[in-house]
C-alpha cells in the first residue's frame, strides 16, 4: 500500500561524522518517550530505515517542519540525510523518512532539539540517539531464489479430502479455509463438515498460505513471490497488498489487520554476526536468523518496529549448537492481539510465547520451555516447538503443542496465567486418540460453538497427508477429515464466512443463467427451466418436468406405482421394514410387524404375519386357554400321558400323578404298592395271607391254634365249624371274617362277653378272622374242612 505523498527537505550540514564509539549517547535525552526506533545503540538496521519516535500524549511538530534544521540525522559514512517529516494520523507518533538510504555498516547519529509541542504548549526535551547499520543490504533488495516458472505453471488440480470420522451432531457451523501444498496447490473453501465439492477453490501456485478471515472480515493470504499480503474481499476481488516497512520481506505466518486498517506482520531477518564473542567455538561470520514485527496503520505509516536484535539474546535458546554456520535461533511462527491490544507472537525454536506491549515494545512476560520462562506451569509438563498462539474470549490461551522435546504427542491446549502467582495453569487438552506427532506445521482454533478445530500438521509417520479433526470440550471428535499422502497445508481454520452473492456464478452452460464471468463459479447457483411450474427443475431433482404433482417435495402415494417424490420408485414399503404388502407384509404401517419379524405370544397381534397371533408356542394343539399348562414344552398338554412321580404335570391335572391306585396315599407318604387300592397305610392287615397290607414291613403272621388277647379270648371249633367269644365282661367288638383272597364272608357285632359264631355253611378253605374291639385290631387264622 503506497498512499502517503512526503515532503523532502534538505539539510546541506557538511562536514559530520560520527564513529563506533560516538553511538554511547546519553539515554536520559530520550528516555521519556513512549516508543522509538531505531533503539539507541542498536545493530542490524536496514540501509533504508525509517524513524519512529512516540513520545505518548498528542503531539504538535508544527515547528519541526517551520524549522528543519532542529532535526540532524548524519552518516559516518554517508554524510548528512535530507528527510520527509509527518505526524501519523494518531496525532502522536512522528514518522521521519530520510530521503536516501544509507550506507553498509555505518554508524547513524540522529538529533532532535526543541521541535516537539505538547498539548499544553511544552516543548519536548532534546532527543540524541545513535544506531548502526547492517552489513546487508535489505531483503526486498537481495536476490532471492524462487520457484521457477516451470514450476509455478505445473498444474495441481484440488484434491478432495476424505472423511475419517463423521460428521456427529454438534459440527460448527461456518466454513474451512485450506491451502493446499506440494502435490496440490490450491486456495479453496468448504462447507461445515468438508463436503465434495468445494464451495470454492482456484489453482493457487505460490499463494495462499495462512488463508483466513481476517478481523476485519476480508480473507487474507501471503504471495510467496513478491513476499507479501494480500486482501480478497466478497466478491473474491483483491482489493489491497500489503508490505513491510524499511525493506523487510513479509512471512508467510501471521498476518494481522484489524477494522481500524492498522495491520501487523513480521519478517525473518539475517544477519552476519561474530558468534565466538557470544560462545566458545562460534562461528565469526555465522548467519543468524533474527525477526522483526511492525504494527501500520491505514496510511501505512510504521507506528512499532519490534525487533529480536533488541530485545532477545543470542543465547536464549538453549537447543541449537550456537557454533554452527547458519543459526534459526527463534523462528517465530504466529502473531495474535490479545485482549488488552497488545501483541503475542510464538517463536519455535525456543519453545516461548512472549507478549509485548503493542505501544512501547516492553516485553510483559515469557512463557515457555526455556530459562527465560516466567511462570510455573501447572497440571502440565511445558509445551514445545509450539505453534498458533490464539488468545481465547475466556482470557485463557489456546495453542498447539507439537511436542517435538516432550512427548511427541501433539495436542491442542489451553492454559490460564495467573499474573499474581505467575502460575500457567492446563485447563483442557486434546491428544490424538492414535497419539500423532505433527513434527512441524498445525493449529488449533476455538469456534464459535466452543469446539475446537485442530489442523495436525506435518505428520510424517501417517498415512495421510493433512489431517483436520473437529472435537468438542467433552474431547468427542464430531468430525475428522485427511487428504492423501504428499498434500499438505499450513493452517486450515473455520470462519462464519461467505461471498457475497453477486459474486457467484453459475458455470453450467445448460442453465438459465449461465455466467463464465463472474469471480466465483458455484453449481449451487444455476438456475434451470422449470416446465411444470412446480418449484423444481430437473437438475433440482424433477423426474417428471411435465407433471405438477411430480417432484422431490409432493407427497409419495404408495402401491400406486408412480414415483411422485422422485426418490427413484414408488413408495411400495410405507414403514420401511424392508417389506412390502406384495412381499407378505400383513401391516405395512407397522415397522415391527413383516415376515421377519419376532412373533411375541398371546398378545393379539400377528407380528411374523403368518396364521395369526401365536398361541400355540409348542405346536401340540393345545394353547393356554385350552388348558395347557406348559406352553413351552410339547409333551405337556390335556392329552398328554401322565407319567407318576416325576415331579411334572403332563395332562394338566392336579400336579404330577404321585397316588396312581387312588387310594389316598402316595408312597411318599407310605405306600408300598401305589397300583392296588387295598395296600395303603389306612389298610387293614390280613394275617398269614403273604400280603402287607398297612404297608409296615411285611404280611402279620399269628398263630392257627388260639386268639388270646386282653380283653377275651376266641376259639375256633373245626367239627363243629363254630366260632366262640369269651371275654372277662360284656363288651363291643366286630368279627370280620374274610377269604384267602381278601373278600370279606361274614362281619358279625359282638355285644357280650360269651358268644358262638357258626362258619359250617361256608365253603372249605383258609380264613381269617379279625376281631376289633377297644381300639385293637386281633386276627386269627381257622381252616374249614
Amino acid at each position: 500500500m503506497m498512499k502517503g505523498i512526503l515532503t523532502f527537505f534538505s539539510l546541506l550540514l557538511v562536514g559530520f561524522s560520527l564513529n563506533a564509539q560516538q553511538l554511547s549517547l546519553d539515554n536520559n535525552s530520550h528516555a521519556q518517550l513512549e516508543f522509538m526506533s531505531p533503539v539507541d545503540g542498536g545493530k542490524y538496521y536496514n540501509i533504508n530505515t525509517q524513524i519512529t519516535l512516540r513520545p505518548g500524549p498528542a503531539i504538535s511538530i508544527d515547528a519541526l517542519l517551520q524549522s528543519p534544521q532542529l532535526l540532524t540525522i548524519s552518516g559516518s559514512l554517508s554524510g548528512i540525510h535530507d528527510y520527509a517529516v509527518h505526524l501519523a494520523s494518531d496525532g502522536k507518533t512522528i514518522i521521519i523518512d530520510p530521503r536516501d538510504d544509507f550506507e553498509l555498516l555505518e554508524d547513524v547519529s540522529v538529533s532532535l532539539s526543541n521541535a516537539i509541542q505538547t498539548a499544553e504548549g511544552n516543548f519536548w526535551p532534546s532527543i540524541e540517539f545513535g544506531f548502526q547499520t547492517s552489513q546487508l543490504l535489505p531483503a526486498r533488495l537481495r536476490d532471492t531464489p524462487v520457484e521457477t516458472e516451470e514450476v509455478l505453471a505445473e498444474e495441481r488440480e484440488w484434491v478432495q479430502p476424505s472423511i475419517l470420522t463423521g460428521p456427529e451432531p454438534g459440527v460448527s457451523p461456518g466454513n474451512i479455509f485450506v491451502n493446499t501444498t506440494s502435490e496440490s496447490k490450491t486456495l479453496a473453501i468448504m462447507d461445515s463438515v468438508a463436503g465434495d465439492p468445494p464451495l470454492w477453490w482456484m489453482e493457487s501456485g505460490l499463494l495462499g498460505n495462512d488463508f483466513k478471515v481476517n478481523r476485519n472480515n476480508k480473507l487474507t493470504f501471503h504471495d510467496r513471490l513478491p513476499m507479501w499480503w494480500l486482501m480478497m474481499d466478497e466478491y473474491a476481488q483483491i482489493v489491497d497488498t500489503f508490505t513491510m516497512a524499511n525493506g523487510y520481506l513479509s512471512d508467510n505466518h501471521g498476518f494481522q489487520i484489524l477494522s481500524d486498517g492498522h495491520y501487523f506482520q513480521f519478517a525473518y531477518d539475517d544477519q552476519i554476526v561474530d558468534m565466538s564473542v557470544v560462545v566458545d567455538g562460534g562461528n565469526p561470520a555465522a548467519v543468524v536468523e533474527g525477526f522483526v514485527i511492525q504494527e501500520r496503520d491505514e496510511n501505512d505509516d510504521l507506528l512499532l518496529e519490534w525487533r529480536s536484535w533488541d530485545w532477545f539474546q543470542l543465547t536464549d535458546n538453549q537447543v541449537l549448537n550456537l557454533t554452527g554456520a547458519d543459526l534459526n535461533l527463534f523462528h517465530i511462527n504466529a502473531l495474535d492481539i490479545d485482549a488488552d491490544e497488545n501483541l503475542l507472537f510464538s517463536c519455535r525454536h525456543t519453545s516461548e510465547v512472549t507478549k509485548i506491549d503493542r505501544n512501547t515494545g516492553q516485553i510483559m512476560w515469557r512463557l515457555g520451555d526455556n530459562a527465560q520462562n516466567q511462570f510455573t506451569f501447572v497440571g502440565t509438563q511445558p509445551f514445545s516447538y509450539q505453534h498458533d498462539i490464539r488468545h481465547l474470549e475466556n482470557g485463557n490461551y489456546l495453542l498447539f503443542d507439537n511436542a517435538n522435546f516432550t512427548t511427541q504427542d501433539s495436542r491442542s491446549m489451553e492454559f490460564s496465567l495467573d499474573m499474581n502467582t505467575m502460575e500457567a495453569t492446563l485447563v483442557w487438552e486434546f491428544v490424538h486418540p492414535e497419539g500423532l506427532f505433527g513434527a512441524s506445521m498445525g493449529g488449533s482454533r476455538r469456534l464459535s460453538n466452543g469446539n475446537t478445530i485442530i489442523y495436525w500438521g506435518n505428520v510424517s509417520l501417517d498415512e495421510y497427508g493433512a489431517r483436520v479433526s473437529e472435537v468438542d470440550m467433552d474431547g468427542n471428535t464430531l468430525l475428522e477429515f485427511a487428504w492423501p499422502n504428499g498434500v499438505d497445508s499450513y493452517r486450515i481454520p473455520k470462519h462464519e464466512w461467505f461471498f457475497d452473492d453477486a459474486a457467484i456464478g453459475c458455470p453450467d452452460p445448460e442453465a438459465l443463467n449461465f455466467n463464465p464471468d463472474l469471480p466465483v463459479q458455484s453449481y449451487a447457483v444455476c438456475e434451470y427451466a422449470d416446465n411444470d411450474q412446480d418449484g423444481f427443475t430437473v437438475e433440482d431433482g424433477d423426474c417428471d418436468d411435465n407433471d405438477g404433482d411430480i417432484n422431490p417435495d409432493a407427497e409419495e402415494i404408495p402401491y400406486d406405482g408412480i414415483d411422485q417424490d422422485c426418490n427413484g420408485e414408488d413408495l411400495v414399503d410405507v414403514d420401511g421394514d424392508g417389506f412390502s404388502p406384495e412381499q407378505g407384509d400383513c401391516d405395512d404401517n407397522n415397522f415391527d410387524i413383516n415376515p421377519d419379524a419376532v412373533e411375541i405370544p398371546y398378545d393379539g397381534i400377528d407380528q411374523d404375519c403368518v396364521d395369526g397371533d401365536l398361541v400355540d408356542v409348542d405346536g401340540d394343539g393345545f394353547s393356554p386357554d385350552d388348558g395347557d399348562c406348559n406352553d413351552n414344552d410339547f409333551d405337556i398338554n390335556p392329552d398328554a400321558e401322565e407319567i407318576p412321580y416325576d415331579g411334572i404335570d403332563q395332562d394338566c391335572v392336579d400336579g404330577d400323578l404321585d397316588d396312581v391306585d387312588g387310594d389316598g396315599f402316595s408312597p411318599e407318604d407310605g405306600d408300598c404298592d401305589d397300583n392296588d387300592f387295598d395296600i395303603n397305610p389306612d389298610a387293614v392287615e390280613i394275617p398269614n395271607d403273604g400280603i402287607d397290607q398297612d404297608c409296615v414291613g411285611g404280611d402279620l403272621i399269628v398263630s392257627v391254634d388260639e386268639f388270646e388277647l386282653a380283653f377275651g379270648q376266641l376259639f375256633w371249633n373245626e367239627s363243629t365249624a363254630t366260632l366262640s367269644w369269651n371275654a372277662p365282661y360284656s363288651q363291643i367288638a366286630n368279627l370280620m371274617v374274610f377269604d384267602a383272597s381278601g373278600r370279606m364272608c361274614k362281619e358279625v357285632q359282638l355285644q357280650a362277653n360269651e358268644l358262638q359264631v357258626q362258619l359250617e355253611s361256608m365253603s372249605v378253605g383258609f380264613y381269617t378272622v379279625v376281631l376289633q374291639a377297644e381300639a385293637v385290631i386281633s386276627h386269627k387264622i381257622v381252616v374249614t374242612h
